[in-house]
């Protein structure tokens, strides 16, 4: 969960630390034991063994975290997101939630506070500033990206113009 990674990139940190640590301790007597070859042996056959030990539990919380593909694709293809790594990506579709909106119904409008950024998975959307038409969404579009990058009013009306399916992103 988000609010634990700050917690779990401390404890990696403080882990590659300590093994560094360790490894200036262990490197000494590993030299004088077994000589440089030897310990360049000893040394690098850590890391298989390491990922031996592991890899069945890294397996298995692999395959218990759900992406659900399609949203993870329809994230990829807008233009703003398309720029991220699929890990960031796959995270964004796990955290997305849907929403709908029936045709007629104001999605956000200009003035608001803004904290949701919106993608288009079916139906259409017309924007307007200050009562004036702008632009019309279709699938794959999205608005309110302003609330990802800066805390500032919505910019914009959106109307749905026809029922709406939409995924929707918290900053």
């Amino acid at each position: 969960p988000e609010h634990l990674l700050t917690a779990i990139f401390g404890v990696l940190e403080a882990v590659s630390m300590g093994a560094i640590a360790l490894g200036s301790l262990l490197v000494p007597v590993l030299v004088s034991a077994a000589g440089v070859q030897g310990a360049i042996v000893a040394t690098g056959a850590l890391l298989p063994l390491a990922a031996l030990l592991v890899s069945s539990r890294v397996l298995r919380i692999d395959r218990s975290v759900q992406v659900p593909v399609e949203v993870a694709q329809l994230l990829a293809g807008v233009p703003i997101l398309s720029v991220l790594a699929p890990r960031v990506i796959d995270r964004l579709a796990i955290e997305a939630r849907q929403q709908t909106a029936p045709a007629g119904q104001v999605v956000v409008e200009q003035g608001e506070p803004a904290d949701t950024f919106y993608v288009i998975r079916s139906g259409s959307a017309s924007v307007s500033i200050d009562g004036t038409p702008v632009r019309d969404l279709g699938p794959g579009a999205c608005f309110g990206e302003l609330a990802l990058l800066h805390d500032t009013p919505r910019t914009a009306t959106v109307l749905a113009t026809t029922d709406l399916d939409l995924l929707t992103l918290d900053r």
